[in-house]
C-alpha cells in the first residue's frame, strides 16, 4: 500500500501571505533529508531555496528552527549551517568540499584563459 503526501491548502501565515503545500516543519526536514543523502548541511539562504512543496520566507524558517520544538531536536547548526541531528560531521565534509573546489577552480580559470586564445571556427 502505497502512501502519499497531502497537499494542504494555502495557510496565511503571521505576515499575510498565503503558503501552500507542507508545514514548515515537514517542509524543512524533507529539505535537510534531501541533502542529507548527498552529505551536504544547509544554509538559510539554501533552506529557503529548497524547502519542499512551500514557500515561506527566510524569516519564517529562521525563527522556526530557533522556536520550532521538533526542529530544535531535530536539527543541529554551526555557523551558517543546518544539518540533521546526529550528522554535525557534514559541518566539516562542506568546509573541505569548499577548499577542494577553491583549488580546482584556480586550475580551471587558468585551462579557460588558455582555451579563449584558441582559434576556433
Amino acid at each position: 500500500m502505497a502512501t502519499t503526501l497531502e497537499r494542504k491548502p494555502a495557510q496565511p501565515s503571521h505576515n499575510g501571505a498565503a503558503h501552500d503545500g507542507l508545514p514548515l516543519t515537514s517542509s524543512l526536514l524533507g529539505a535537510l533529508a534531501y541533502a542529507d543523502l548527498f552529505d551536504a548541511p544547509l544554509s538559510l539562504e539554501e533552506l529557503e531555496k529548497y524547502q519542499i512543496t512551500s514557500a515561506h520566507s527566510s524569516q519564517e524558517i529562521e525563527a522556526a528552527l530557533l522556536n520550532d520544538p521538533a526542529l530544535v531536536a531535530s536539527v543541529s547548526n554551526r555557523g551558517d549551517f543546518f544539518c540533521l541531528r546526529g550528522r554535525e560531521a557534514l559541518f566539516d565534509v562542506r568546509n573541505d568540499r569548499a577548499e577542494s573546489s577553491k583549488r580546482v577552480w584556480k586550475r580551471a580559470r587558468l585551462y579557460a584563459m588558455w582555451l579563449k586564445r584558441l582559434p576556433f571556427v
